[in-house]
């Protein structure tokens, strides 16, 4: 569970071309119901996008993160969200070719802007 997300998240921090091979996993991680699992395996993905190892657009990284992945109650945890604004912020390269997964990213944005937690609106 912690142990592996903690130690994925800090390969694709320290080493993304290394950490890009463990993108299935990372997947894996957004699904747990454990939400500090959730929280690290998003900061590995922000990470990567940071990168700029991945071979997709970060709208079709925002799309596993936003549609697939992430429940409703990891949406709603200040720590997860945190790490999805940070992750937000690599979008703004591609967002002309991508509208409706910048719409969506902005939206998110903006819901959060009033947030209660200091860190989320960071």
């Amino acid at each position: 569970g912690l142990a592996r997300a903690v130690c994925i998240r800090e390969v694709c921090e320290k080493h993304p071309d290394r950490g890009v091979d463990l993108l299935s996993v990372v997947q894996g991680c957004l699904a747990e119901k454990d939400l500090t699992v959730v929280r690290e395996a998003v900061a590995a993905l922000d990470a990567l996008c940071r990168g700029d190892v991945l071979d997709v657009d970060f709208y079709a990284v925002w799309r596993m993160v936003s549609r697939k992945k992430l429940s409703q109650g990891a949406m709603q945890d200040p720590s997860v969200l945190t790490e999805v604004m940070r992750l937000l912020a690599n979008g703004s390269e591609g967002a002309e070719e991508q509208l409706e997964g910048a719409r969506g990213a902005i939206a998110t944005l903006w819901d959060n802007r009033l947030h209660a937690s200091p860190s989320v609106r960071e």
